[in-house]
């Protein structure tokens, strides 16, 4: 095109001139056409620039799996919660990491959606085993294979608090059922959130 250009200039009689739109609108095709092929690469990269910054900087942990079970990426947290290099994780595949029943259940109800959602044991290098929140994305990769992105993150923290909650509201409960003395609660509004056994027996009525 450079070559046409400049021959088209010379033709024209100003080889060192400034071509003007007039000039240049026999060409505005081959123009548009050798402009974009730079703007798409620059997007394509700054796009794909921004994926793996997601990927590397997650939080959460995200294996790139095929249909069969073999992780072809696994990116940092996925590695610390897991306790293993990513080439590890590639080696060991999806089923060595979750517990045998739970990873039949996802692959089933993935297959079936093509997505999943639910808290599944993951095992870490050690053999220990956390409760994850599991969430699967299906995708056709740029050569037309099926491919599937896990995402998952450590849920311990939650449980143990939710355990610590139910305990020590059953302690409460137990204490408030078994006083001699009738006990209740109100809300701002004055309405009535919680009655002891007593509290039932003395005003003739249940919660």
């Amino acid at each position: 095109m450079t070559t046409d250009l400049q021959q088209n200039k010379g033709n024209l009689g100003a080889t060192d001139a400034p071509l003007s739109p007039q000039q240049l609108q026999p060409h505005a095709g081959n123009l548009s056409q050798s402009l974009a092929v730079p703007i798409q690469r620059d997007a394509h990269h700054e796009s794909d620039e921004q994926y793996r910054a997601i990927f590397t900087h997650s939080p959460d942990g995200i294996l790139l799996v095929a249909p069969d079970g073999q992780i072809f990426a696994a990116n940092p947290a996925a590695c610390r919660m897991l306790q293993r290099t990513e080439e590890e994780i590639c080696c060991l595949g999806r089923d060595e990491l979750l517990n045998a029943h739970d990873a039949a259940n996802m692959i089933a109800e993935h297959q079936r959606t093509g997505r999943f959602r639910g808290e599944l044991l993951v095992f870490r290098a050690d053999g220990n085993a956390f409760p994850a929140d599991i969430s699967t994305a299906l995708f056709m990769d740029k050569e037309g294979q099926e491919r599937t992105t896990i995402f998952f993150r450590d849920v311990s923290d939650r449980q143990q608090a939710e355990k610590a909650f139910q305990e020590s509201y059953s302690l409460f409960h137990s204490f408030m059922h078994n006083s001699p003395a009738a006990a209740y609660i109100k809300d701002a509004t004055g309405h009535y959130v919680y009655v002891n056994a007593l509290t039932e027996q003395i005003f003739g009525r249940n919660r």
